[in-house]
């Protein structure tokens, strides 16, 4: 007899608890279609209403499918959710990492956790320090993936994989964009995808082949990068997408359009900043850019305000190896104003 639970309406549902994104995906990695994956099992249409959440399978069923798959069972169920995975997502939401840090730090030390809130603990501790230990969130992210991967959760091993890449361009590495571009690849071939995911993959492929002086490619990977998401791109991705759009601008000569991009950069950024009431590593960069930018066309006293602007913000969030690029920066401007 199969399982008997309570749906959230409190009503007996009988069958299985299971993942249907998860279901759907992996019958798609086998290239099989409904009726291939149901034959002999079940119908097309209760295979379909298992996959869009409407049906649960009888174990015996789910097993058959499973097999048919050649995927483990327990990559197909149902795991309950614990809080914290949420109060991670809304801190990273909120950009306060340090309180995300502490957060999955401490979930990842309680010995009672799922192996889902550990992998997904990882990748969130990874993110929480970034900026501040690329090199440790590396090794972070790379664990996340595997844990993520086998656990049925492709969606967000290939996120994992996409601040790999962010953390290997923090770490000056070449391979970035390599990494950059098969998380992007792992992500496209999924289903339910996420504009506002993808978009975001396509600005740090952008950042990376800016890195490497693939001028044209970055432009165009960052205007992609809008034509994906569309009106979902928020204002902070929105602030770094024209922060890319100005530094490429400035690589082949256009100061006047790549001062246009960082105002507008700038108003997204802060607005951002002003909303979330955090302080980012992005607005910091970004603010330092840009008073190169005007340093380079004369206009040495707004460019004061952008750099003392990013030596405050740097300082904030303890990111040292940026504070001393924008002390690099208002050196530079002290040696043109003749002080």
């Amino acid at each position: 007899m199969g399982k008997v639970s309570q749906d959230s309406r409190g009503r007996f549902v009988r069958g299985q608890a299971i993942n249907p994104s998860a279901l759907r995906q992996a019958r798609l990695d086998a290239g099989l279609t409904l009726a291939q994956t149901a034959e002999g099992i079940v119908s097309r249409q209760a295979l379909h209403q298992f996959e869009v959440g409407k049906a649960r399978p009888v174990p015996a069923t789910l097993e058959a499918i499973a097999g048919r798959l050649g995927i483990p069972i327990d990559s197909l169920l149902a795991r309950p959710r614990d809080p914290r995975e949420v109060q991670m997502r809304d801190l990273e939401e909120k950009q306060r990492w340090r309180d995300l840090e502490r957060l999955a730090a401490a979930t990842l030390a309680d010995l009672n956790v799922t192996p889902r809130t550990q992998a997904v603990a990882r990748f969130y501790l990874g993110r929480g320090i970034l900026d501040q230990a690329p090199d440790e969130a590396l090794t972070h992210f790379r664990r996340a993936r595997g844990q993520l991967a086998k656990l049925g959760e492709p969606w967000m091993a290939a996120e994992a994989r996409d601040w790999e890449g962010a953390a290997l361009y923090l770490m000056q590495s070449a391979d970035a964009l390599d990494v950059g571009r098969d998380a992007l690849a792992r992500y496209r071939v999924l289903a339910d995808r996420d504009p506002g995911v993808e978009a975001r993959m396509l600005e740090h492929i952008g950042t990376y082949q800016l890195q490497r002086e693939e001028v044209v490619e970055a432009l165009g990977s960052y205007r992609q990068a809008i034509d994906v998401a569309g009106s979902m791109l928020n204002l902070g991705r929105l602030a770094v997408i024209y922060h890319g759009l100005a530094s490429g601008c400035v690589r082949v000569g256009n100061a006047r359009e790549a001062l246009d991009y960082f105002e507008r950069a700038v108003s997204f950024s802060r607005t951002a900043h002003d909303v979330k009431g955090a302080v980012s590593a992005n607005l910091a960069r970004l603010e330092n850019d840009y008073g190169d930018l005007l340093i380079r066309t004369g206009r040495w006293e707004r460019a004061e305000e952008m750099i003392r602007a990013a030596l405050d913000h740097f300082e904030a969030i303890d990111v040292e190896a940026g504070r001393a690029y924008a002390m690099l920066s208002m050196g530079d401007l002290k040696r043109q104003q003749g002080q």
